[in-house]
Parts: C-alpha cells; sequence; structure tokens
C-alpha cells in the first residue's frame, strides 16, 4: 500500500512503490486540468507510428517475488514465457489487467553488467 497519493507537479493523482528488484514503479492518474490533460495529444501528428507504449521489459532476479507483487498484487496475468537457450525460462509476459499492454521480466540469475543489458531482448522491441 503506498503511503499517500498524491498530487505530482502536473497535477495529477501518483504514488510510487518498489517492486521486489527495486525498481521504481509510478502509478499516475491523469486528471482533465492536469498540465498533461490540457496538452494531450498537441504535440503528435497524425502521422506517428503509434500512440502509445505496448510493452516494457526488466532485469527480475526472483520470479516468485515478482509474481508476487505483479500478478497476486497488481493483478497482471501471465501470456507467455520463452527461453534463449531452449532450457531454461528466460523472460515472461505479464498483461495489466484490463487492457493490452505488457510487461516482461527478463530473468537472470546473476545481474549483467549495465553495458551488458538488453542485449539478449533486442528483436523484441515493438512497433
Amino acid at each position: 500500500m503506498p503511503p499517500k497519493v498524491m498530487k505530482d507537479q502536473t497535477g495529477n493523482k501518483s504514488f510510487e512503490v518498489k517492486d521486489p528488484d527495486g525498481h521504481l514503479v509510478e502509478f499516475v492518474q491523469y486528471e482533465p486540468n492536469s498540465l498533461t490533460g490540457r496538452d494531450v495529444g498537441k504535440h503528435l501528428p497524425d502521422t506517428r507510428i503509434c500512440d502509445r507504449i505496448l510493452h516494457t521489459g526488466f532485469i527480475a532476479g526472483d520470479l516468485d517475488k515478482s509474481n508476487k507483487f505483479y500478478n497476486r498484487i497488481l493483478g497482471f496475468t501471465e501470456f507467455w514465457r520463452g527461453s534463449g537457450n531452449g532450457k531454461n525460462v528466460s523472460w515472461i509476459d505479464m498483461k495489466v489487467p484490463d487492457g493490452v499492454d505488457y510487461i516482461e521480466y527478463m530473468l537472470y540469475g546473476p545481474y549483467p553488467a549495465p553495458d551488458h543489458r538488453g542485449v539478449n531482448n533486442l528483436s523484441l522491441i515493438h512497433i
């Protein structure tokens, strides 16, 4: 449970929590009179290739703890898992409740060095 829901600098309601791996997860409710609400769509041309982000991926060190947080607490549901080597699970995709967007855990034993993160996931960029 967040300590409190507050109004952020743009006028939206928001709060932040950390997931089991320490990633900051921010929840934002866009308010009609906020800077975001008043500015929606004003800087994007009709020719843009996409109007949203389909998925985001991040490193997860402990699958059980990540599943407890994202599935049992937040209500995400697993819809796919894959393997980089054909033997071990390398990633798990979790769909948001009531939507089509999703997150992807990239599973690692020891975390890779910062300059080696993401290289195994380049084929999963969505446009």
